[in-house]
């Protein structure tokens, strides 16, 4: 049923651990289940995605033309800049919450993972293809992640399901077209993802 109306939309809507929820719409959101108490969670000039990762909320902004992602409490409170980069895409936690996964577009483009608890960036694969197209997302067991991306020459549209430990794709399937919004299944059996025609 619908829960929400008017100003200002909402994307990226998702639940923290304190069964509120989460929203991206010219600020950050948080409201009880029903949209009830809603509230503008902390002031932070531009940002561009979130995720929610056991007790946090990690955020991408933008900053003087580099991407800044930064990890706060579910209140708000204790906002910290962990990683700087020309360009961050896409957030996505581990399923123990140990590490948030990203896109990292500093040439070559990468997927990388920095920990919860110390900020500590790794680079786990270089992506597939000539440009990511759109999230990444982790296995309900934490053991694979996937993304969407294209290639230029041949032309396609696809997807590339990597170990979370990083290496070669182990799977790639081509697409009928662009996706958006890709996640897996909660029995981590498929891939789902919005389909634009």
């Amino acid at each position: 049923y619908q829960i929400t109306s008017g100003e200002p939309s909402l994307f990226q809507i998702s639940e923290l651990q304190n069964s509120k929820l989460l929203a991206l719409g010219a600020g950050l959101w948080t409201m009880n289940s029903d949209a009830t108490h809603r509230r503008r969670l902390t002031d932070i000039h531009d940002p561009q995605w979130i995720d929610n990762c056991g007790n946090h909320i990690f955020v991408l902004t933008a900053e003087g033309g580099h991407s800044v992602l930064m990890r706060m409490n579910l209140d708000g409170s204790g906002a910290t800049a962990l990683a700087s980069a020309d360009e961050i895409l896409s957030l996505a936690c581990s399923a123990d919450y140990r590490y948030v996964y990203y896109l990292n577009l500093a040439h070559p483009d990468k997927v990388s993972r920095i920990s919860v608890e110390d900020g500590s960036p790794v680079d786990v694969a270089y992506l597939l293809g000539d440009t990511p197209l759109g999230n990444l997302t982790v296995s309900p067991d934490g053991k694979f992640l996937a993304y969407p991306y294209q290639q230029y020459s041949p032309p396609r549209v696809a997807l590339a399901i990597i170990p979370a430990t990083g290496g070669a794709p182990l799977q790639t399937f081509r697409l009928p077209g662009f996706i958006g919004r890709l996640r897996y299944s909660p029995d981590g059996k498929a891939l789902q993802y919005l389909m634009t025609r």
